[in-house]
């Protein structure tokens, strides 16, 4: 069953009108008239003003009732209601917000780390309602989250920058296939959020003020086949990629230019295209893997939405260093290991394809007209793929 999550990293409603509208059409067309309003994040004189503002203006968009939830004990069984019901999860604090909805004191600390200086801020009965909200998601129910009610969400709860990075590792709810989510993006925080994604063995979604994102996300649980298909296929190419570099590394003295450290080249070799195997891309890789063997069968694709089928490979080309998109998307220039593991994978490639020319062709006639960002390093390319061909033998 499709998911359906509606996300803003925080701003004003008025800047989000287009983005609410949406949400209101969606809720309107399902026929859910009652939205509750969970305040966990927030002291009571914060979340009380925000309910009115909130609940006000939905009201101007649409036959809509707001109803304030500021005691766990009213989302027990929540799942029960998805069909007539839509959650919002304003913001606030969202260790404060993800440790009532776990039923776990939460104490705000000022100054220093010592029992003195903490603060009970939850006063709220301790009972565990997660697996409410987390079937009340799964079986379809509308959930829309702002700035900490997007956050919790995700993989991860260390995507604040300001808030919680700092934190213990935390997990959130985990209902976006292994995504995480940053509320208040802004641009100067981009390599903050490249390392946390790396740290935290996530991709992150960031969204800025008054940013909004419909995440259609299914419940797709992967074909044990198709699975064993794609981890076959892509552990023989990441080997060979492996391989490669480690041969490169072994021959550094014949490349076109100096590699300064020892082992840089290994290490990287060992990273090579392992995002494809957090939970988030490798669900989707799985579905290609069933969507062309559906085809080549002729079986049924209805339930396979093509338009999405290859987002996780436009996340890869985006995020990996190997790719010239990469580059291009992010403005960053290659460095000598970008360009060796550029080669190792258009290499690699040329063995699975069974092409003689060993990914030469493929440079001359594909790569380097589509990428010009490219044209000061071809000559390098084409001298580690002789190399390639030499030291690996064809």
């Amino acid at each position: 069953m499709k998911k359906n999550i509606f996300l803003t990293g925080g701003g004003e409603n008025k800047h989000l009108n287009e983005f609410n509208c949406l949400f209101i059409e969606e809720l309107n067309k399902n026929n859910i008239k009652i939205i509750y309003y969970v305040a966990f994040g927030k002291k009571r004189d914060l979340y009380l003003k925000e309910f009115q503002k909130t609940s006000g203006y939905f009201a101007r968009l649409g036959n809509i009732k707001f109803i304030l939830v500021d005691d766990v004990k009213k989302l027990i069984d929540i799942d029960k209601k998805n069909k007539e019901t839509a959650l919002f999860m304003g913001g606030g604090n969202v260790m404060r917000f993800i440790n009532t909805i776990r039923g776990k004191e939460y104490y705000g600390i000022y100054k220093k780390k010592t029992k003195e200086n903490q603060v009970l801020w939850s006063n709220q009965e301790q009972i565990n309602i997660e697996k409410y909200i987390i079937n009340f998601v799964n079986n379809g129910g509308f959930y829309y989250g702002t700035s900490s009610g997007s956050i919790l969400v995700g993989k991860s709860l260390n995507t604040h920058m300001l808030e919680t990075a700092n934190e213990d590792r935390e997990f959130g709810l985990d209902l976006l296939d292994g995504i995480s989510i940053a509320p208040h993006y802004e641009e100067w925080q981009s390599k903050f959020y490249n390392n946390q994604e790396e740290e935290l063995d996530t991709k992150i979604i960031r969204l800025g003020e008054n940013d909004g994102i419909k995440l259609d996300i299914d419940n797709y649980i992967p074909n044990k086949q198709f699975k064993e298909q794609f981890i076959k296929r892509q552990m023989e190419h990441l080997r060979l990629v492996q391989d490669l570099m480690i041969l490169l590394e072994i021959n550094k003295d014949k490349l076109p230019f100096e590699i300064e450290k020892n082992w840089e080249l290994l290490n990287r070799g060992m990273k090579h295209d392992l995002d494809k195997f957090r939970e988030y891309n490798a669900n989707k890789y799985t579905k290609i893997e069933e969507y062309y063997s559906n085809k080549r069968n002729c079986l049924d694709n209805k339930y396979i939405d093509k338009n999405t089928l290859y987002d996780c490979s436009k996340d890869h080309y985006s995020t990996q260093r190997h790719h010239a998109e990469y580059h291009e998307i992010n403005k960053e220039t290659y460095t000598n290991i970008d360009i060796c593991e550029i080669c190792c994978d258009i290499f690699a490639n040329s063995i699975r394809n069974k092409d003689e020319t060993r990914g030469k062709n493929y440079c001359l006639t594909e790569l380097f007209p589509m990428f010009t960002s490219l044209k000061e390093y071809q000559k390098n390319i084409i001298i580690i793929l002789d190399l390639l061909s030499s030291i690996y033998g064809n």
